[in-house]
């Protein structure tokens, strides 16, 4: 199993734990609800000896991710200037890293592992940091992430923004030219908007 403790793209006040099965994916709402029950009615177990289970860190663990994310990077970065807007959360270095290793001029904003302002007028949630500072100095494209990085808003060179929808869609075109999108079909949310399809 693993455990995050993040805001999400929340403030930190709302810190919560997010809780993943040993195959790396976010327990079913089913589990999560059965422990959220558990704890409620005060079922608490301490185990003790060799129950305790094991910690295991891993040094390394940053810089493996870095380079698996590189590795999904079929061309160079080289010439490209961006600007980043980190959140003040858990890409706080690891995405100027990567842009920086794939050759991008980089830019980086609320790159500070500061949790009280995680969120805090920065991030995904609020995009026009970016935009201003693409326009500002002549960037090529704006990335923020939000506090835990599993979102991310863009913006062009103009700073105008360009949503989740829109990356999928980009994504997706440039894969199908190319012959690399398995069945022609990219998968979105039931919050995508149906200009989407």
């Amino acid at each position: 199993a693993g455990v995050v403790i993040s805001a999400s793209h929340n403030p930190v006040e709302y810190n919560g734990i997010k809780f993943f099965s040993g195959d790396g994916y976010k327990l079913p709402d089913e589990v999560e609800d059965e422990i959220e029950r558990l704890m409620d009615e005060g079922h608490r177990r301490y185990p003790e000896g060799g129950d305790i289970g094991q910690v295991e860190e891993n040094p390394d663990a940053e810089e493996l991710y870095a380079q698996h994310a590189m590795s999904t990077v079929k061309c160079s970065l080289e010439g490209l200037k961006v600007v980043v807007d980190c959140g003040c959360g858990a890409a706080y270095r690891i995405t100027p890293k990567v842009l920086k290793a794939l050759g991008a001029e980089v830019i980086a904003v609320n790159d500070d592992a500061d949790g009280m302002r995680i969120n805090v007028c920065c991030g995904s949630t609020n995009p026009d940091i970016i935009c201003k500072m693409v326009v500002e100095l002549g960037a090529d494209l704006g990335i923020a992430h939000d506090g835990d990085a599993d979102r991310v808003i863009a913006c062009d060179e103009k700073g105008k923004i360009v949503d989740g929808d829109y990356i999928m869609a980009i994504c997706g075109l440039d894969l199908m030219s190319r012959r690399q999108l398995p069945k022609n079909t990219i998968v979105a949310t039931a919050y995508s908007n149906l200009g989407l399809i």
